[in-house]
């Protein structure tokens, strides 16, 4: 059901946007999002914010919970990135996206979006 309910966002806000030819016409990195986590390097800084996630803080933000956790710190890469929308229903919420790599290839854990004005979540 959250798998259908999160497309069911994403074409509304799709919908929202109008014609848009690039990226950055969309979104723009959220440099205020986890100030107090290293930045990444990477390819697209104007567009996103990249930090390595400590796995205990990691844990603590993942949408599915495994059954039988024993509270052990995990090992493990995970990445956050973040942009702020700057176009439509988007405009001015931020979104952070939650990685982790698994075998070969790299997967959302996470997703959250919260008001850019710091008011709370946006459901």
């Amino acid at each position: 059901m959250v798998r259908f309910n999160t497309l069911i966002a994403m074409n509304q806000f799709n919908a929202s946007l109008g014609n848009v030819t690039s990226v950055e016409d969309v979104f723009e990195a959220a440099t205020n999002w986890k100030p107090d986590l290293k930045e990444e390097k990477n390819a697209h800084s104007a567009e996103f914010r990249l930090v390595e996630v400590p796995a205990d803080m990691a844990k603590d933000q993942e949408c599915v919970q495994t059954q039988g956790e024993t509270g052990k710190k995990e090992k493990g890469e995970f990445y956050g990135a973040a942009v702020r929308g700057k176009l439509g229903d988007g405009r001015n919420k931020v979104m952070s996206l939650l990685w982790t790599k698994e075998g070969k290839y790299w997967k959302i854990i996470a997703i959250r979006i919260d008001d850019g004005s710091d008011a709370g979540i946006v459901p």
